[in-house]
Formats: structure tokens, sequence, C-alpha cells
């Protein structure tokens, strides 16, 4: 949801669907396993119009043009991606790797990387939502007006 929802636009979601049944098709189990898990491509799945079904309303055409016209590329691209989630890579002179092996092997890293990784992690979803809640009540006070 971090990515759905960015703190300088205002989201909308009115959803509407017609849904025709057209003909059944049986899939072999493991099949529909891969689909529980999530594993079928877009490409995969199809969605078929039906060839006695009404044409759609002009609003409904023009939000569908609109959907497919977005730029997922250029969205994703204009993000600026936070700094505190990127791993840099740290170069050490022989005394340092030594301590850092040492370390290793007592667990001492592993349980202060895990302290660090928690806490990142809980202040950038306290950042988020704190941005979510200043952006919806810049939407609601202008909704208002």
């Amino acid at each position: 949801m971090f990515l759905f929802n960015r703190k300088d636009q205002p989201i909308f979601v009115t959803t509407y669907a017609e849904v025709y049944i057209l003909d059944r098709e049986f899939i072999p189990i493991s099949e529909a396993r891969k689909w529980e898990r999530g594993e079928t491509g877009m490409d995969e799945i199809g969605i078929i119009e039906a060839p006695g079904a009404p044409p759609l309303q002009k609003d409904i055409a023009q939000l569908i043009d609109r959907v497919n016209s977005v730029d997922h590329d250029r969205v994703r691209l204009t993000l600026k991606p936070d700094e505190r989630l990127v791993s840099h890579r740290i170069v050490r002179n022989f005394g340092q790797e030594m301590l850092m092996r040492l370390k290793n092997m007592f667990g001492i890293s592993t349980l202060r990387g895990k302290h660090k990784r928690e806490t990142k992690w809980r202040k950038f979803r306290e950042e988020r939502k704190k941005n979510f809640h200043i952006r919806r009540f810049d939407v609601d006070s202008i909704g208002s007006l």
C-alpha cells in the first residue's frame, strides 16, 4: 500500500464492474495452486468480452482509456526512494574485518542489525502514517469548500 498512497496525490477510488459468465473451464490442481499462490502472470489470465454484451457507457469507456494510458514507469521513476532502506557497501581494513568476523561468530552483529532494521522500519511506518493523515486532512478541507 505504500506505493499506492502517494503523499502528493489525492486518492479517490470507486469501482464498477459487469461480469458475464461465458463458459466454464476446468484446470488441473497444479494450475489452481499456481493461481492461489499468485504465480500467474497477467499474460496468462485473459478477459474475454462477450459478443452479445451491451456497449460500455461513455463514462466507463473514458475511465478505461484513462487507466490504460497511465505510464507506470514514469510514476515509479519520479518517486524518490527512501535512503534509510538502502544498504551501503562498507570497505574495511584487516582489523575491522577480523572484528566483524568475531562479532558474526558470536551473533552480536545479527542482534544489532535486527534492532536497527526494526527501528528504521518503525520510523518509516510512522512517517508514512503521518504523511497520510496530513494529506487526508488537506483533501477533506478542500472537498468541504
